[in-house]
């Protein structure tokens, strides 16, 4: 509880301000350990605020966010409460069914507001938040509650109904499941940082929705249909024994090593957020998967600001040149000097060697198996590497999820994988458009996070590592999506999607460059909706070129994602019926893809 007290020592200020993410200071790092030690003595400001609270993991846990942005202490004690000033106390249970959802909830509501009042500070803007609020009948005096103590502002807050509030507040980020044990403590400052929702589950079990295993043992449609198409997957060795290359007779049963390449997948369970990430055993579908050393990693980082960004594509398969384009992509990256490349059929050695030269991104194209990504002339194992200076990856084969994982424990910061079989006509495409949306600016989880809203097959890959690395910085500071749906009478309704980052993350501010020019909004989640005329809609995609996305395509079984640039040369997509973007006779799979034969 002392440790987790400490967090409040990062912040820069005490005043609404600190909403901003550039003012709250990174929680300093907590390790285990048979005593308290705090090396420089306790920091804390003096805020005036205390939780008491259950001496128990999951409540502690939850509490750190929270614990952070009010720079509380934290002290045992039944029932929860929030004590502010010592002479005022609140039940934290009557903000929420449970104690960690009323902390959660509770942190939503004060963040909010105090963004709202620093409106009357330093940085005077109409805030969309405010209108919201004010709108539902909340009168208050915000000049006087700017100038108040952080406890007295916060006893002022807490006359405000949360529902209001949270009509007003920002889609959350994060939601963090992590193991209920002392271990996942070092991951506590990483996730308090981000404002996340932590959320425990017993070491013994997945916190999925009904803890049973997301793979029934039964084929699903999209299975049958791999299978009556004779669809090519990357996980079809693509010369079995005895036979031409991904000869369907020739194919064999797989062997014991090869059964083990199926990872321990589970559906995470749902969450309010934006994103979900995960720390345990197994795999998660729906989450990204952290570990403590992938986020130590990039805070340790000294980027070179003038340095060229160097980007290699490896293409170990002849079949899958088609998405060897993507090092064009990379390359086309607008005021940056990015150096892209293209190796085909390397060996062994060579792609040892790559991997372990400086590199901002390689992108891998080719089978995956238990025993490594293929090489011209056998197999890599990234967990015989001693080490990886390859900062981010995206293994864009089958079952690449357990190679990921190694290269992130070997040095790499961040990465994608993918969690089954994937159709190669699918995996070109997934590979193209994440190239895009890094190139453009989104990190990788928020990239992944887009395209498993434009298709099932986005819920097949996922994120290693920290979520929040990038390639380059986005055009506007915030990374968004236009969402664009017709209207009966030939006009078309306009909302701007935004993803929050690890710099400009809950706090930062976000101004369309169409539309009200005069309001801003809260990043994250959708921030703003008009109407505009066919005119008016061309003349917005020309002044940037940033992700669409038709309204009535978002989670359908088609990739849809479309750039704005392209759609102000040829409108016709947004009026016609959905576009097939690829074959009929190439559907997307989700985690139900054709399960492919893989050789020794």
């Amino acid at each position: 509880m002392r440790g987790v007290s400490e967090f409040g020592a990062a912040l820069k200020t005490a005043s609404p301000e600190r909403t901003f993410p550039t003012l709250r200071g990174y929680p300093p790092e907590i390790q285990i350990g048979s005593e308290l030690d705090i090396p420089q003595g306790p920091q804390r400001p003096e805020t005036g605020v205390t939780l008491r609270l259950p001496r128990t993991v999951e409540t502690v846990f939850a509490a750190a966010p929270l614990a952070y942005f009010l720079g509380a202490e934290i002290e045992p004690g039944r029932p929860p409460r929030l004590e502010l000033d010592g002479d005022r106390t609140v039940p934290i249970d009557s903000f929420g069914a449970t104690t960690p959802e009323a902390l959660h909830r509770l942190l939503i509501h004060t963040f909010t507001l105090d963004c709202v009042a620093r409106t009357e500070g330093q940085y005077p803007m109409e805030l969309s938040a405010r209108r919201t609020i004010e709108a539902a009948g909340v009168r208050l005096d915000w000049e006087a509650i700017y100038e108040k103590p952080l406890a007295d502002r916060l006893a002022a807050f807490l006359s405000v109904d949360l529902q209001t509030v949270e009509a007003a507040a920002p889609d959350w980020r994060l939601t963090a499941d992590i193991p209920e044990t002392d271990d996942s403590g070092p991951l506590l400052p990483h996730l308090a940082n981000e404002l996340a929702d932590i959320r425990t589950y017993p070491a013994d079990h997945y916190p999925s929705e009904s803890r049973e295993r997301a793979s029934t043992g039964q084929p699903s449609v999209s299975e049958q249909v791999n299978d009556a198409t004779d669809t090519l997957l990357r996980g079809t060795d693509p010369r079995p024994p005895g036979g031409e290359p991904g000869a369907v007779n020739d194919r064999v049963p797989r062997s014991v090593e090869d059964a083990s390449a199926t990872p321990d997948v589970f559906r995470i369970r749902h969450a309010d957020s934006i994103l979900q990430v995960y720390a345990g055993n197994g795999v998660p579908i729906g989450a990204n998967k952290i570990t403590e050393e992938s986020y130590l990693r990039h805070l340790s980082e000294t980027p070179d600001e003038t340095a060229a960004l160097r980007v290699v594509v490896v293409c170990n398969d002849t079949e899958m040149l088609a998405e060897a384009s993507v090092e064009e992509i990379y390359s086309s990256a607008p005021l940056l000097s990015v150096t892209g490349e293209l190796r085909t059929n390397l060996t062994v050695d060579s792609l040892r060697d790559l991997l372990q030269s400086d590199i901002d991104l390689i992108h891998y194209i080719g089978h995956v198996s238990e025993r490594g990504l293929s090489c011209a002339d056998g197999h890599l194992d990234i967990g015989d590497l001693d080490a990886v200076s390859a900062q981010l990856f995206i293994l864009n084969g089958c079952r690449s999820f357990r190679q990921g994982e190694k290269l992130v424990e070997n040095g790499a910061l961040a990465g994608v994988g993918t969690l089954q079989n994937v159709n190669n006509q699918v995996a070109t495409e997934m590979g193209k458009k994440i190239a895009q949306l890094l190139q453009h600016g989104w990190p990788l989880a928020g990239a992944l996070s887009l395209l498993r809203f434009d298709a099932i097959a986005g819920q097949e890959y996922t994120v290693l590592g920290d979520g929040t690395a990038e390639l380059v910085s986005a055009d506007s500071g915030v990374p968004a999506c236009c969402l664009v749906e017709p209207t009966p009478d030939g006009e078309y309704r306009i909302s701007i999607d935004t993803y929050l980052t690890r710099v400009r993350h809950l706090g930062t501010i976000f101004r369309p460059s169409f539309g009200e020019d005069d309001v801003y909004h809260l990043a994250g989640g959708e921030v703003s909706q008009w109407v505009a005329d066919e005119t008016e809609l061309r003349e917005l995609f020309e002044r940037e070129n940033a992700p669409v996305q038709l309204r009535r395509e978002r989670s359908s079984t088609k990739l849809s994602l479309r750039w704005s640039h392209d759609l102000a040369e040829d409108m016709s997509p947004l009026s016609d019926g959905l576009t097939e973007r690829m074959s009929p006779s190439s559907p997307l799979s989700d985690s139900s893809s054709k399960e492919t034969t893989e050789t020794d």
